[in-house]
C-alpha cells in the first residue's frame, strides 16, 4: 500500500497512535503495525531526492556526450 505521507506527518501519527494504544480498542494494534514504517520506509522526500539525483546524473551523462 501507498501512503503519500511526509516523514513528519508519520511520525505524528504514530506518535498520536502511542499516546492512545492502552485507552482505545485496536489502536495498539495499529500502532504495532505502523511503528517499524518509521525504520524501513522510503518517505516521499527521499523520492523526491532520489529523483532530482538522477535527473542530475542523466543530464551529466549527456553532456559527456
Amino acid at each position: 500500500m501507498l501512503i503519500n505521507l511526509s516523514k513528519e506527518e508519520l511520525e505524528t501519527v504514530v506518535g498520536q497512535l502511542w499516546k492512545s494504544r492502552n485507552t482505545e480498542e485496536k489502536v495498539g494494534e495499529v500502532y504495532d503495525k505502523l511503528k517499524p514504517l518509521l525504520d524501513v520506509c522510503v518517505c516521499r522526500e527521499q523520492i523526491q531526492s532520489d529523483d532530482k539525483v538522477s535527473q542530475e546524473r542523466v543530464g551529466k551523462d549527456l553532456d559527456l556526450l
